[in-house]
């Protein structure tokens, strides 16, 4: 999960999509429902955006606000 997360935020492709913050320690999703569409269903096998909120949680991600 990990490393195909870290493959989606270095692909320049996804930029507009889903960016890492220049620290790296954190990223952020631009479009939930294109997100979905085009990142989640082809590299996650996931079709619900809460499904892959559960992955994140249980590999330790914690959801930050105000960035």
């Amino acid at each position: 999960f990990v490393k195909k997360l870290y493959f989606v935020l270095t692909d320049p492709l996804n930029y507009e999509i889903i960016q890492e913050s220049h620290e790296g320690f954190s990223f952020t999703i631009n479009n939930q429902e294109i997100f979905t569409e085009k990142i989640l269903k082809s590299q996650f096998r996931c079709t619900k955006f809460t499904n892959f909120q559960r992955l994140l949680n249980m590999y330790g991600f914690k959801k930050v606000n105000n960035l």
